[in-house]
């Protein structure tokens, strides 16, 4: 039996269409969840430099 029916596999699609592009409150709440992530990365790749950097004797 396929798990992935049309029936099945359409209805995520269409909920996903159904967010406004347009409407300030999503545009805000894209931007903070952007900003939060590239904080993520950013203090990710800090943290692997710092690691980097100590030598074996330390």
């Amino acid at each position: 039996m396929d798990c992935c029916t049309e029936s099945a596999c359409s209805k995520p699609d269409e909920d996903i269409l159904d967010i406004p592009l347009d409407d300030p409150g999503a545009n805000a709440a894209a931007a903070k969840i952007q900003a939060s992530f590239r904080g993520h990365m950013a203090r990710k790749k800090i943290k692997s430099r710092e690691s980097g950097r100590k030598g074996p004797g330390a």
